[in-house]
């Protein structure tokens, strides 16, 4: 919202972005911390599945294609089959690629030239 404001000039909207992504970066820390917290209290209610690896890793592909394309980057999965199963939190188990691909590492850089 403050980004569309009126009166607001790029640089203040840059700022306004950069406080946002900060905000949002530093709330999924404090979230991975209280995860952290309730496993080591034993509070953490895991919904533990067989997973195929290779799902997880077309899921993390899937996330960071648009990224790698603006990149000017092509991204392949090569994954052999007998990889097969492993088993837990699908969703805890995919929240590092998520979190990783909002990340300013992750963003890719105008090209120069």
């Amino acid at each position: 919202m403050l980004e569309r404001a009126d009166g607001l000039t790029e640089r203040g909207k840059g700022h306004v972005a950069a406080v946002r992504s900060a905000a949002t970066q530093l709330a999924r820390s404090i979230d991975d911390v209280l995860d952290m917290a309730q496993i080591d209290a034993g509070e953490m209610a895991l919904e533990i599945e067989d997973i195929r690896v290779e799902d997880l890793l077309t899921h993390a592909q899937t996330r960071f294609e648009r990224l790698a394309e603006v990149g000017g980057v092509t991204l392949t999965l090569v994954c052999d089959e007998a990889v097969g199963l492993i088993r837990g939190d699908r969703k805890r188990l995919s929240r590092p690629w998520t979190t990783w691909s909002r990340t300013p590492c992750a963003r890719p850089r105008p090209r120069a030239g």
